[in-house]
């Protein structure tokens, strides 16, 4: 369906919504590819304080008790930035088949 339509974001919304396996993926919301683009650049910072914030935590190969909420904060920014970035790639996914952004 995603290839027939092309509708890459179809088959997050399947991992999201019906996949038994892929419940904890989320769905990709439809965008303008601009927009998507503008949010993977807004994160560019964001990415290097968290890989500070990561870094941290790993330094002595484990997660202290006062390093829990760290560890909760950088996984929720990873996500959502693997969320950017996959709204990227179905933005470019698009524009390969049609030709056109």
């Amino acid at each position: 369906m995603a290839d027939a339509y092309n509708a890459p974001e179809l088959r997050e919304w399947y991992c999201a919504t019906e996949c038994p396996l892929g419940k904890e993926c989320r769905e990709i919301e439809d965008m303008p590819s601009e927009r998507a683009l503008i949010r993977l650049q807004n994160s560019a910072k964001e990415l290097t304080q968290v890989l500070d914030k990561l870094g941290y935590v790993m330094q002595d190969g484990r997660i202290d008790d006062g390093e829990e909420h760290i560890v909760q904060e950088v996984k929720a920014v990873l996500l959502e930035m693997k969320r950017r970035i996959t709204e990227n790639l179905a933005a470019l996914e698009k524009a390969e088949r049609s030709g056109k952004f």
